[in-house]
């Protein structure tokens, strides 16, 4: 739990791969629930980010944007790049949706995201408005207005399984049946 931002990953400034990795149960009392960042660039590949929250203490403060990412600069040279990756089912408690927990759960960027073959939850506010700026490929969204291909007016449930040891390395939240991630990434992408 971060006092401020960036419950699971703060990134001022520089380079970062997060590679093969969860990042989960993480809070923070304002923005950046799982990951904050504020400028250089950032790059998750196979990556889930999942059960996060913004504004872990709300009332108190009423500010904290961003569940899973939160991006803290509107005037960042950096870049933000998802490949292979989940990032739902995170929470916003931000007093802009009285504290319901859907403000930005997933996403409060600024800077356009790149997704490539990724599954993001929910773009939007707890008011219809797009929340994240993004540039895609074959990726899935939820709450994004528009319809596409690719895209769904409602949030997107990835319809993940509870953190556990599923093999490997560290826990995981492994993907159940149905789930629209399934088969989406690309086994050209090394992970």
């Amino acid at each position: 739990t971060a006092g401020l931002d960036g419950g699971g990953i703060y990134l001022g400034s520089g380079n970062m791969t997060v590679t093969n990795s969860t990042i989960s149960g993480n809070s923070a009392n304002r923005d950046g629930g799982g990951v904050f960042y504020l400028n250089g660039t950032l790059t998750f590949n196979n990556v889930n980010i999942t059960n996060n929250m913004a504004d872990n203490d709300f009332p108190t403060n009423n500010v904290g944007d961003g569940g899973g990412i939160a991006e803290g600069s509107s005037i960042s040279t950096g870049s933000i790049r998802v490949i292979n990756s989940i990032i739902a089912g995170n929470i916003d408690k931000d007093n802009g949706d009285n504290g319901n927990g859907i403000f930005a759960p997933d996403c409060y960027s600024n800077i356009s995201i790149g997704l490539v073959r990724s599954l993001l939850g929910n773009a939007q506010n707890g008011y219809g408005q797009n929340f994240c700026s993004f540039a895609s490929t074959s990726s899935i969204f939820g709450g994004i207005i528009g319809g596409g291909i690719f895209e769904a007016v409602s949030p997107i449930d990835p319809k993940l399984a509870a953190l556990a040891n599923n093999g490997g390395f560290g826990r995981t939240h492994a993907l159940q049946e149905g789930s629209p991630a399934i088969d989406r990434g690309s086994p050209e992408t090394q992970g």
